[in-house]
């Protein structure tokens, strides 16, 4: 079999090459050869192709004379990448049958067993995109190049623009970013690491993956020591040699937060794979037009909705807002929540910070997920729970933003008034991996633990993925990926992305609109009653513990907001005393700066409705109260509908031991505006870890194992 691939492999090559040396020979008629400058940046456009910002490397590249290359760091990179390269033509059949038996046995694909020629002709000329009628065009290209430039032009071409990782294009900049030192001192160990990072810069990063840069480096150094480049002994030598534990890029220049999310989308989003493996190569020379979703208006409304609603704190607090299209999830605006966004963490989108899992405490806008997840599996919104304060769990009680007191309550009421109670105990009747499983179709991407208090936005989850969330639900259900860029061209103009992402279901419609429908009740007389903006909106307040953290994420049809208040460099404090407003709660600076954002952003919009569900679930009565760990609550349920849609029940229950549940956290009816309560806050500081609920259990009756959840260090905020 491999036999029989090399042949055909051959059978191709060869008169593919026969044909280029013809039709050159015969000055046949071909589109003319465009070789790309070496370092062309790449444009960044808005939403209506208005030019907003360029990527470009030139702080990380030093073009020098081949004259100037150490023949050590020529020599590792010829016999790591085309040893033969003074030797055969522009292409090298045998090299090429070699991979092709490789990758189409093992792979499917074609890839490899490119010459230094073909590679120049591939990063300067052609798109970097792995298909088979590219890869003949590359070959029939090399032959053209090389018909206008000697091999040591392309050589020389190849040292200078070949991209190394870390920023560092070309083999001076990438002696400075790994080693800080002159080209004219490279070692045989620093020219080995550097032409074994060329095949694929991020496997093989010294700082990343030092056990993959070693291994490389050792096969380059084999290689050199097999073509009399390099003795045994200096191998030997050099083999032994530290990797680097630093590196030295030059400083970046400044972008805009939106700019660098683009830039992050299009260097880690599976999106863009036609950028090839090299994509910073891609970006930040290959002169792309980068067509993005940024709509300058918006962004105008969301700085001046900022500028007027957050209080003088002495850049100590700042806000963090993502605006999304629920149709698309094309991201329109954001502010970063971090003035030195650039250089550091960005709270809207979690991109920059070195957590696996970026974000700050949701609070109570963790809630909607909880009611969703209940819908769908046929829990009405006039269920009642018992939403009656301080709540226990183990011995750890939990309050409501209102203190002690609270009843039972319908699910409605108690999302509208952000009852915590009440949300933690309906979590725990419907399991809590579910919730999370949930949470996790819906748009969060961030691992999530089943305790009780994930209901109540404990866990750490970016603006960005809850705007995602609320779009879902907004577009009855349907998940679509958040995006920064809608198209890419090349310098030529050939399309390599083009958006929308394709929508996936992810909720059940009727579950999404009636989840809308409830939430519409935050604003018209919950706990966000200052946020109405004079049409059908809906959304949900979130305080975190000690006020560290205030939310308000809303939605129109049109359009999805989510906004963010806090300390981005610390969450040792909280927001007590603000000026003019006292404990920051979500109803607060975020709710506020919400509502005057979508003014101006709605002003020019046609006012629509949110669609109605086709049925919702019927009330399943009094869902009861959950046990201690290894106690049971038996609870015998009746109930009616009248024709209001309306529930009454009557309940008995007998239980073996305290049959109240909870998760640290408030979170309850408060005053709009200023100071009161109502951000539907939680409160939970981990001190240890318990055991996730792994069962969904269906009340009444039900024999509930409750996992034990950190001590709260303080009261709850609201």
């Amino acid at each position: 079999m491999a036999g029989l691939v090399s042949a055909i492999v051959v059978a191709v090559a060869v008169p593919v090459a026969s044909f280029a040396i013809s039709a050159i020979g015969a000055k046949v008629p071909m589109q003319p050869l465009i070789v790309r400058p070496e370092a062309l940046p790449s444009q960044v456009f808005d939403d209506h192709g208005n030019l907003i910002g360029t990527f470009s490397d030139a702080d990380y590249t030093n073009p020098v004379p081949l004259s100037k290359v150490p023949p050590v760091l020529e020599h590792a990179v010829l016999d790591a990448e085309d040893h033969n390269y003074f030797v055969h033509g522009p292409i090298d059949v045998r090299s090429i049958a070699r991979a092709a038996e490789n990758d189409i046995l093992h792979s499917g694909s074609l890839q490899g067993g490119s010459t230094i020629t073909q590679q120049v002709v591939k990063n300067e000329v052609l798109t970097p995109q792995r298909t088979i009628s590219r890869k003949i065009t590359e070959l029939i290209d090399s032959y053209r190049i090389s018909n206008i430039m000697t091999k040591k032009q392309i050589l020389e071409r190849y040292l200078n623009s070949v991209y190394f990782g870390r920023g560092a294009y070309g083999v001076d900049a990438a002696v400075h970013v790994y080693f800080n030192e002159p080209l004219s001192q490279v070692t045989a160990a620093q020219a080995a690491l550097l032409a074994g990072l060329i095949r694929n810069p991020t496997l093989y990063d010294p700082l990343a993956n030092p056990i993959n840069a070693k291994n490389r480096r050792q096969e380059v150094l084999s290689q050199m020591v097999q073509y009399h480049d390099l003795s045994a002994s200096a191998a030997k030598i050099s083999g032994a040699a530290p990797l680097p534990t630093t590196v030295n890029p030059p400083a970046t220049k400044p972008q805009n937060p939106f700019i660098t999310a683009v830039q992050y989308n299009l260097e880690h989003d599976p999106e863009f794979s036609a950028l090839g493996t090299q994509r910073d190569n891609a970006i930040f020379k290959g002169g792309l037009k980068i067509y993005t979703s940024f709509d300058a208006t918006l962004q105008s409304d969301a700085d001046k909705a900022v500028a007027d609603n957050l209080p003088n704190t002495h850049n100590r607090y700042t806000v963090a807002m993502v605006v999304m299209d629920p149709k698309n999830g094309y991201v329109r605006a954001i502010e970063s929540g971090n003035p030195d966004t650039v250089n550091g963490y960005d709270v809207a989108t979690g991109y920059g910070g070195a957590s696996q899992n970026p974000g700050r405490p949701t609070g109570s806008t963790f809630k909607p997920i909880v009611l969703l997840d209940a819908l769908q599996k046929g829990i009405g919104p006039n269920t009642t729970v018992d939403g009656t304060a301080p709540c226990d769990i183990n011995g750890t009680q939990i309050f409501n933003a209102e203190g002690p007191g609270g009843n039972i309550v319908s699910l409605n009421d108690a999302l509208v008034n952000s009852i915590n109670c009440a949300y933690i105990h309906l979590g725990m009747s419907i399991g809590l991996q579910s919730v999370v499983d949930t949470a996790h179709a819906l748009g969060v991407t961030n691992h999530l633990d089943a305790y009780p208090d994930l209901s109540i936005g404990v866990e750490d989850i970016t603006p960005l993925q809850m705007a995602s969330v609320y779009s879902t639900i907004d577009d009855d259900g349907v998940y679509h990926k958040p995006m920064f860029v809608e198209k890419v061209t090349d310098f030529q103009g050939h399309v390599l992305y083009q958006g929308p992402t394709p929508g996936v279901k992810a909720a059940t419609k009727d579950a999404a609109r009636e989840t809308a429908k409830v939430m519409e009740g935050v604003i018209t007389s919950g706990t966000a009653t200052d946020a109405a903006i004079g049409r059908p909106a809906a959304g949900k307040t979130g305080t975190g513990e000690n006020y560290r953290d205030a939310w308000f994420i809303g939605f129109v049809p049109q359009l999805v907001t989510a906004v963010w208040m806090g300390d981005p460099k610390s969450e040792a404090d909280g927001m007590t005393s603000i000026p003019g407003y006292g404990d920051m709660y979500g109803n607060g600076v975020p709710a506020l700066t919400w509502r005057d954002f979508m003014l101006m952003a709605l002003k020019n919009q046609p006012v629509e409705d949110f669609p109605n569900p086709s049925s919702v679930p019927p009330s399943a009565g009094f869902l009861g109260q959950l046990s201690q760990a290894g106690e049971s609550t038996s609870t015998t349920t009746t109930s009616t509908t009248d024709a209001s849609g309306s529930s009454t029940s009557s309940t008995t229950s007998t239980s073996a031991g305290n049959g109240n549940s909870g998760g640290p956290g408030g979170g309850g009816p408060g005053n709009s505006g200023g100071g009161g309560p109502g951000g539907g806050g939680s409160s939970t500081t981990s001190t240890s870890q318990a055991p996730p609920d792994t069962t969904s259990t269906t009340l009444p009756p039900t024999t509930t194992t409750v996992p034990v959840i950190p001590t709260p260090t303080s009261p709850p905020a609201g």
